[in-house]
């Protein structure tokens, strides 16, 4: 594997509050404790209002940038929140080739951690991911 560390941990959040206040708290515990530096830590989703939101309460330094700007970064640990956002329908596909699109580049995003991945949710597992599902870590919030 190209990635070390433990399994990605994927957490269920009620609000966006508690989503958002979780990933704060991980990403200072990743720079105060574990010695990470700011700049080896990713926020990345496709939609910038996603990451506007991070990127004011985020220590400064934290990358927070849209998936599809990301070809080749590493960050030693990944933050992919709201993953239910991220698997919308493209118009013109078939059905299966938009699944097979959406899946590629959810790991593409998974492949920029080498170390430490978290995905987080809040209303529903997207169904596209339940492939994933045996190889990592639930934690209900």
């Amino acid at each position: 594997a190209l990635r070390d560390g433990p399994k990605p941990q994927v957490h269920r959040f009620s609000s966006a509050q508690d989503e958002q206040s979780f990933i704060c708290q991980r990403v200072k515990y990743l720079i105060e404790k574990e010695g990470l530096r700011p700049e080896e830590v990713g926020v990345l989703h496709d939609k910038t209002y996603v990451l506007r939101n991070f990127r004011s309460v985020l220590p400064y330094g934290v990358q927070c940038f849209e998936t599809k700007k990301q070809t080749g970064l590493e960050y030693r640990a990944i933050f992919i929140p709201e993953i239910e956002g991220m698997s919308e329908r493209t118009v013109g596909l078939d059905w299966n080739e938009d699944q097979s699109r959406q899946r590629l580049k959810f790991y593409m995003t998974l492949a920029r951690a080498r170390e430490q991945v978290y995905i987080s949710y809040r209303q529903k597992w997207p169904g596209l991911l339940d492939p994933i599902k045996p190889y990592v870590e639930w934690i209900q919030h």
